[in-house]
């Protein structure tokens, strides 16, 4: 579940990922690993993004709601975008490119097209024209790959005209994109339920690439045992058609709420990625939610934006950083660190 920010931050913490330098010759054939990069309170971006470098942090990404960039119809808005492409290209980071046309719960489309289906000729033309615009402006920029709505599956649900018009829109914008960026694989990610659901398959078969979000939660937001990951890997690999698979985001909340603890979230890191070394070849990109705990105002604004008060989803919400929201490292940092110390140095 990416959490949205106002578009102005989104580019702020998709411009801190890239800091300090990279290279587009960087592979993925030993796995890239990034983060939702999420500033300690009073803390500077610097230090926020050195903290993620230490943690071996190779690609960055960066979303884009439909609705922040066409806010009138047909007038869009370039400046960040501008500006992002500026930075990537000079510092040769790769960039995993979102543009939530739906975010979960939440449809993102222009005020004016809301009321109007996915696969509606309006609909589409307007987002070619939307997909033109980014693609143009990010148009020095490498990408990683594309995906066309975040956690999409959230919205669909299990109306299968709903997944029938999306998937007509969907492939709509594939051809666009395919036209404007040759080579760039294309796809919309997924929740893991969703993503495991047959509903899914036909959306998972037309896109290039699969993208999933990872996790492991009850229907009360409960976390799932540790021992489930291995098994989850598994089951992801297969739902994605031999096709290359991103996590998009993986994370496991610390709260107690949650039945969880710092040193269970400890657990699961360590064991995600034992599992995800076992996996790189067909999973080459994974994303760690997150750097840094929100602070409790920040989550409740969250609770807000997804129309979910529930103590467990606000818990979760707001305990997913390897640090706490003062900056001071939970178990799982010290987890990551040394992960990447050994990879790094080739162990």
């Amino acid at each position: 579940m990416r959490l949205v920010l106002p578009f102005t931050l989104l580019f702020i913490v998709g411009f801190c990922f890239g800091c300090g330098g990279g290279s587009k010759g960087d592979s993925a054939a030993d796995g890239a690993i990034s983060f939702e990069l999420t500033s300690a309170t009073n803390e500077d971006f610097e230090l926020t993004f050195a903290e993620a470098r230490s943690l071996g942090l190779k690609f960055a990404s960066l979303s884009v709601p439909w609705d922040e960039i066409e806010r009138t119809p047909g007038v869009f808005t370039s400046g960040v975008l501008g500006d992002a492409n500026a930075f990537y290209q000079l510092k040769e980071i790769p960039v995993l490119l979102t543009i939530p046309t739906i975010d979960t719960n939440a449809l993102r489309l222009p005020a004016d097209l809301q009321g109007e289906q996915f696969s509606s000729p309006n609909v589409k033309a307007r987002f070619a024209a939307l997909l033109r615009f980014v693609l143009n402006e990010l148009r020095d920029t490498t990408l990683v790959g594309i995906s066309i709505g975040n956690e999409v599956d959230g919205l669909l649900g299990y109306d299968p005209n709903k997944w029938a018009e999306y998937l007509d829109f969907f492939e709509s914008g594939l051809g666009v994109i395919h036209a404007q960026r040759k080579g760039t694989p294309v796809g919309a990610v997924l929740g893991f339920r969703g993503f495991l659901s047959s509903r899914a398959a036909p959306l998972i078969a037309a896109s290039d690439v699969a993208l999933v979000t990872y996790y492991p939660l009850n229907d009360d937001f409960s976390v799932r045992p540790v021992t489930d990951v291995s098994g989850d890997f598994e089951s992801m690999v297969s739902a994605a058609q031999g096709k290359s698979l991103i996590v998009a985001e993986c994370g496991y909340p610390s709260a107690s709420e949650n039945g969880s603890s710092e040193a269970q979230q400890r657990d699961f890191f360590t064991e995600m990625l034992r599992v995800w070394d076992l996996y790189k070849s067909e999973i080459p990109y994974l994303l760690i939610f997150s750097l840094t705990d929100y602070p409790s105002t920040f989550v409740a604004e969250l609770g807000q934006y997804y129309r979910l008060q529930d103590g467990g989803f606000l818990a979760y919400l707001g305990s997913l950083g390897l640090r706490r929201a003062d900056g001071s490292a939970k178990a799982s940092f010290e987890v990551l660190r040394m992960y990447s110390a050994s990879h790094s140095s080739g162990n």
